[in-house]
């Protein structure tokens, strides 16, 4: 029998965050070595566990084992090598985690967890897209716990990037999922990792996501705090990060103005303040020439840029203006047509789904061009809405990943189909 099945046993029996593992390790080196013994009486255990680890029903393991099966999740454990072996220079490292996608070697990356807020202002939303892309432009994996808000966001643009991402859940795979998260769920686990210290079928309950926390922090040798106010969970992870020995960012406006309690909070224990990503990696690109590059992250910061309001208002550097600027938008007569018709035109009833999801009214404005016109592409969009390219792409990037509208071919955007 495969021993990770002892594994899930002594996971289900002690639970997370639970410092007796650290004892049962010393003295058993394995699960399999805890379940074959019955002398625990030298470990100054309770007696509640050592009655639950005389119990050596493993039906529950093999039934959560043949889930994980049919769902295409995978079991680690300590041992096993592409475990993250930071996890292990904190209190409480989890015994197994449950991975889904394509889990690397994470013990020669820098990770950085971004997090912050699930009800984004629109300035968070660019600084968090900004930074996942710029993170991993510059070679850094990101970590963040695919929750609504800046979360999400921060794995949108590290996708976008064409970097590695990895979302640490508060509760089991199989009982994660918004409607609108469903599509980038499936990218995370085609391009990085959906990992989990529940079980499938746990459901998230209030003190699992601070358990999960402690996770990402963990993993990550920094946190970046994009936006939160003072209760945020984001604090929480945070304040995990400096006490497990790591650095904590606080993120600044574009004029320097650090405009979230959170935030404010934070600086005063100690975190230093950023604006962008580059400030983070500079000091890992010393320590891992191999795998940052500083100014790639900078260079791509520049191209990828979104912003409320066309470059030539926002007091851009130079090269971003000319990146907006660099290709004209022809008006075609389709464009023409459309802004004769849009008084009159009928509205397509929209997905349901997108007035409870955590997108924006840009968002959404453009998610109503694409159903009203049929198909639609990014130069019509851009004067349609009055809007500059950088924008629009970041918005159709958000509304693919989230499921509501499909790329085709020429250029084109239609409704999901699905």
């Amino acid at each position: 029998m495969d021993n990770i099945v002892y594994s899930v046993w002594l996971s289900e029996i002690l639970g997370v965050e639970n410092k007796t593992y650290t004892k049962l390790m010393d003295k058993f080196d394995d699960a399999y070595g805890v379940y074959s013994s019955e002398d625990f009486d030298s470990l100054q255990l309770t007696d509640n566990t050592i009655n639950k680890l005389k119990n050596k029903d493993i039906s529950k393991a093999l039934k959560i084992l043949d889930e994980c099966r049919n769902c295409g999740i995978d079991i680690i454990d300590r041992s096993n090598p592409l475990y993250p072996k930071r996890l292990l220079t904190i209190t409480t490292p989890p015994y197994i985690l449950y991975v889904k996608g394509k889990l690397r070697d994470l013990n020669d990356e820098v990770c950085i967890g971004v997090v912050g807020t699930r009800d984004m202002s629109e300035v968070g939303k660019i600084a968090a897209a900004n930074m996942g892309y710029g993170l991993a432009a510059g070679g850094a994996v990101v970590v963040s716990g695919l929750a609504q808000g800046i979360d999400s966001t921060a794995h949108i643009g590290c996708i976008k990037s064409g970097g590695y991402t990895v979302a640490v859940l508060g509760c089991g795979h199989n009982k994660t999922i918004r409607k609108d998260n469903v599509k980038l769920f499936a990218k995370i686990v085609e391009t990085g990792v959906v990992i989990s210290e529940f079980s499938p079928s746990t459901i998230a309950a209030r003190f699992t996501y601070p358990q999960r926390n402690r996770i990402i922090s963990g993993m990550s040798q920094a946190t970046v705090v994009v936006e939160a106010n003072d209760k945020s969970g984001a604090l929480i992870t945070a304040r995990y990060a400096a006490k497990q020995g790591r650095s904590v960012y606080a993120v600044a406006n574009n004029d320097g103005v650090l405009d979230y309690s959170g935030g404010i909070t934070l600086l005063e224990e100690g975190a230093r303040l950023i604006r962008n990503a580059d400030e983070v990696l500079e000091r890992f690109e010393l320590l891992y020439p191999h795998k940052i590059d500083k100014l790639n992250a900078i260079k791509a910061i520049n191209k990828f840029t979104y912003t409320e309001t066309p470059a030539a208002k926002v007091n851009l550097a130079p090269e971003k203006v000319k990146i907006e600027q660099a290709k004209p938008i022809r008006v075609t007569e389709k464009i023409i047509q459309i802004k004769k018709n849009q008084i009159n035109k009928e509205v397509v009833k929209l997905p349901p789904e997108l007035d409870d999801s955590e997108l924006g009214s840009f968002e959404k404005e453009v998610c109503r061009q694409i159903y009203n016109n049929g198909s639609i592409n990014t130069d019509e969009l851009c004067i349609i809405l009055s809007s500059d390219i950088n924008k629009v792409n970041m918005a159709l990037t958000m509304l693919e990943i989230s499921g509501f509208i499909e790329a085709a071919a020429g250029g084109m955007f239609l409704p999901s189909t699905n």
